[in-house]
Protein backbone atom coordinates (compact mmCIF):
# COMPACT_ATOMS: atom_id res chain seq x y z
CA UNK A 1 0.00 0.00 0.00
CA UNK A 2 2.64 2.54 1.05
CA UNK A 3 6.19 2.27 -0.15
CA UNK A 4 8.08 2.86 3.10
CA UNK A 5 11.68 1.78 3.44
CA UNK A 6 13.09 0.54 6.73
CA UNK A 7 15.10 3.73 7.26
CA UNK A 8 11.99 5.89 6.78
CA UNK A 9 10.05 3.70 9.22
CA UNK A 10 12.87 4.00 11.75
CA UNK A 11 12.84 7.82 11.51
CA UNK A 12 9.05 7.91 12.00
CA UNK A 13 9.31 5.59 15.04
CA UNK A 14 12.08 7.72 16.57
CA UNK A 15 10.06 10.94 16.12
CA UNK A 16 6.98 9.23 17.58
CA UNK A 17 9.03 8.10 20.60
CA UNK A 18 10.26 11.64 21.18
CA UNK A 19 6.88 13.35 20.63
CA UNK A 20 4.57 10.83 22.33
CA UNK A 21 6.92 9.56 24.98
CA UNK A 22 7.91 6.06 26.01
CA UNK A 23 4.99 5.51 28.42
CA UNK A 24 2.21 6.30 25.91
CA UNK A 25 3.90 4.89 22.77
CA UNK A 26 2.71 1.24 23.24
CA UNK A 27 -0.92 2.35 23.65
CA UNK A 28 -0.75 4.65 20.61
CA UNK A 29 0.88 1.89 18.55
CA UNK A 30 -1.88 -0.56 19.57
CA UNK A 31 -4.64 1.91 18.66
CA UNK A 32 -2.94 2.71 15.37
CA UNK A 33 -2.56 -1.01 14.59
CA UNK A 34 -6.26 -1.62 15.29
CA UNK A 35 -7.18 1.30 13.05
CA UNK A 36 -5.03 -0.02 10.19
CA UNK A 37 -6.54 -3.50 10.60
CA UNK A 38 -10.08 -2.12 10.46
CA UNK A 39 -9.28 -0.04 7.39
CA UNK A 40 -7.78 -3.04 5.59
CA UNK A 41 -10.85 -5.10 6.45
CA UNK A 42 -13.12 -2.33 5.17
CA UNK A 43 -11.18 -2.01 1.90
CA UNK A 44 -11.29 -5.79 1.40
CA UNK A 45 -15.07 -5.88 1.94
CA UNK A 46 -15.57 -3.04 -0.54
CA UNK A 47 -13.44 -4.90 -3.11
CA UNK A 48 -15.53 -8.05 -2.66
CA UNK A 49 -18.77 -6.08 -3.01
CA UNK A 50 -17.59 -4.32 -6.18
CA UNK A 51 -16.50 -7.63 -7.73
CA UNK A 52 -19.86 -9.19 -6.83
CA UNK A 53 -21.72 -6.29 -8.46
CA UNK A 54 -19.59 -6.59 -11.60
CA UNK A 55 -20.31 -10.32 -11.83
CA UNK A 56 -24.03 -9.68 -11.34
CA UNK A 57 -24.00 -7.09 -14.10
CA UNK A 58 -22.19 -9.51 -16.43
CA UNK A 59 -24.76 -12.22 -15.68
CA UNK A 60 -27.60 -9.80 -16.42
CA UNK A 61 -26.02 -8.94 -19.78
CA UNK A 62 -25.66 -12.64 -20.65
CA UNK A 63 -29.27 -13.28 -19.61
CA UNK A 64 -30.48 -10.42 -21.78
CA UNK A 65 -28.48 -11.73 -24.75
CA UNK A 66 -30.00 -15.18 -24.29
CA UNK A 67 -33.51 -13.77 -24.13
CA UNK A 68 -32.96 -11.61 -27.21
CA UNK A 69 -31.50 -14.57 -29.14
CA UNK A 70 -34.43 -16.75 -28.04
CA UNK A 71 -36.96 -14.11 -29.06
CA UNK A 72 -35.34 -13.65 -32.46
CA UNK A 73 -35.31 -17.42 -33.08
CA UNK A 74 -39.02 -17.60 -32.18
CA UNK A 75 -39.68 -14.74 -34.57
CA UNK A 76 -37.86 -16.58 -37.35
CA UNK A 77 -39.77 -19.79 -36.66
CA UNK A 78 -43.09 -17.95 -36.70
CA UNK A 79 -42.22 -16.08 -39.88
CA UNK A 80 -41.44 -19.38 -41.62
CA UNK A 81 -44.93 -20.77 -40.96
CA UNK A 82 -47.16 -20.83 -44.00
CA UNK A 83 -49.67 -17.98 -44.10
CA UNK A 84 -52.46 -19.65 -46.07
CA UNK A 85 -54.92 -22.44 -45.28
CA UNK A 86 -52.20 -24.38 -43.50
CA UNK A 87 -52.28 -21.80 -40.72
CA UNK A 88 -55.91 -22.49 -39.99
CA UNK A 89 -55.13 -26.23 -39.99
CA UNK A 90 -52.28 -25.61 -37.52
CA UNK A 91 -54.60 -23.59 -35.32
CA UNK A 92 -57.17 -26.37 -35.38
CA UNK A 93 -54.45 -28.91 -34.53
CA UNK A 94 -53.32 -26.75 -31.60
CA UNK A 95 -56.86 -26.56 -30.28
CA UNK A 96 -57.23 -30.30 -30.57
CA UNK A 97 -53.91 -30.89 -28.77
CA UNK A 98 -54.95 -28.58 -25.92
CA UNK A 99 -58.27 -30.36 -25.59
CA UNK A 100 -56.57 -33.74 -25.47
CA UNK A 101 -54.14 -32.51 -22.82
CA UNK A 102 -56.95 -31.17 -20.68
CA UNK A 103 -58.89 -34.41 -20.87
CA UNK A 104 -55.81 -36.52 -20.13
CA UNK A 105 -54.98 -34.39 -17.07
CA UNK A 106 -58.47 -34.81 -15.64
Amino acid sequence: MFDVAFSEFFVVALVALIVIGPERLPKVARVLGNFVRKMRSYVASVKVEVEREMQLEDLKKIQQEIYSNHASSEFLENSMLPQSEDTSKNTQLDKTKRTLRKTSLN
